[in-house]
């Protein structure tokens, strides 16, 4: 576990300062050329300005077809292409983690939910494979794709990641989340046993080692699947929603919820004065923008039925920072530019300057 930094008393009072995040709806649009492979419950991640798709099945609930072919989609001509592969592929399997590295040009693939490698494959993987229903198990491996070569060769490789520690219980359905080289893995459906989970836990990329459960204090969401988990500044995850247990009956969340990857700490977002009430949604995703927003899209509202959730919803941690204040009193929206022209001077001013809250900003979490 890398340890913890001393608070600054320049940052941001996660028990009080938490309660006041910004959210707001956001109006949607819809891409021109949606993807071609019709596949539900795979996965995606962005390397770059690539982004590529694994997995995930077709058919219906009873009579699903499982996948494990790789595709790539360019966001500026909006167009998919099959990826070749090298190397072994995981299995073919849904609802799984998935997550990118760009530093080392890699995705990585977690758990999930489908078939189970031959006993010639699984001689050497740490992973373990538990049957749930006939011919369907969930599984704990790590799969990692190399995509450093695609642009030159319209190749990726696979390869299983070895890992040590102790790796969690096998799952599918959790959130997966990479920060700098420390993957989160948070609840899902855990074992044969179909347990719903809350327990998080953290994978160090570079070591291939799994920190065990996380020992983690705060206001803990409650045990669920199909949440959303995305990274949001140097040192916040932000979860959102999903579907759990509420005495005998399956129920999805309209709740957020933040963890502090540094102090381990898990704080609860006060929506209560959002209008209308944020949708309750599950299965849906969510993604941070280039300046540390996050954005919450799409999902289903209800175990029950096949409702869909309508809005776009932007969770906004950010302006809680110095950089931003800065970026506030100098006025308008900053380019790239000017955050790193600002950022030496930033660092020298917060010595100097003694933050207080402002009470006539409203919502009151601006700084002056």
């Amino acid at each position: 576990m890398p340890p913890l930094k001393p608070r600054c008393p320049h940052d941001p009072d996660p028990e009080n300062d938490f309660k006041s995040v910004q959210i707001e709806y956001q109006p949607a649009s819809l891409l021109t050329n949606p993807n071609p492979l019709h596949v539900c419950g795979g996965g995606a991640a962005a390397v770059g300005s690539d982004i590529f798709y694994f997995g995930g099945f077709l058919g219906t609930h009873g009579n699903r077809n499982f996948q494990n072919t790789v595709a790539h989609l360019n966001p500026s001509t909006r167009t998919v292409s099959q990826v070749n592969i090298v190397g072994s592929s995981p299995t073919r399997k849904a609802f799984f983690g998935m997550c990118s590295y760009e530093k080392l040009n890699e995705c990585y693939v977690f758990g999930g939910l489908g078939e189970r490698p031959s006993e010639t494959d699984r001689v050497q993987t740490p992973a373990s494979y538990l049957e749930i229903t006939r011919g369907r198990y969930v599984n704990n491996a790590v799969h990692v794709l190399v995509t450093g070569d695609y642009a030159s060769t319209g190749s990726c490789t696979w390869r299983e990641m070895l890992y040590t520690g102790d790796a969690p219980d096998p799952r599918y359905s959790s959130a997966f989340i990479n920060r700098d080289n420390f993957a989160y893995v948070f609840g899902g459906v855990c074992n044969s046993s179909v347990e719903f989970g809350n327990d998080l836990h953290r994978l160090n990329l570079r070591s291939a080692e799994w920190s065990g459960a996380l020992p983690v204090t705060g206001e803990l969401p409650s045990a669920r699947c199909r949440a959303s988990l995305a990274l949001s500044s140097t040192s916040l995850l932000v979860l959102c929603g999903g579907v759990g247990q509420i005495g005998t009956n399956l129920s999805s969340h309209n709740d957020i919820f933040i963890f502090h990857t540094e102090l381990l700490c898990w704080y609860g977002v006060n929506t209560s004065h959002i209008q209308p009430p944020l949708e309750a949604r599950f299965a849906h995703y969510s993604c941070q923008d280039l300046i540390g927003d996050v954005y919450i899209v799409g999902g289903r509202m209800s175990p029950n039925n096949n409702k869909q959730a309508t809005t776009i919803v932007r969770v906004r941690t950010e302006p809680l920072s110095l950089q931003n204040l800065a970026l506030q009193v100098y006025g308008g929206i900053a380019t790239s530019e000017d955050v790193e022209s600002l950022g030496h001077l930033i660092q020298r001013l917060a010595r100097k300057i003694r933050m207080e809250p402002c009470s006539s900003c409203s919502p009151p979490h601006a700084w002056m």
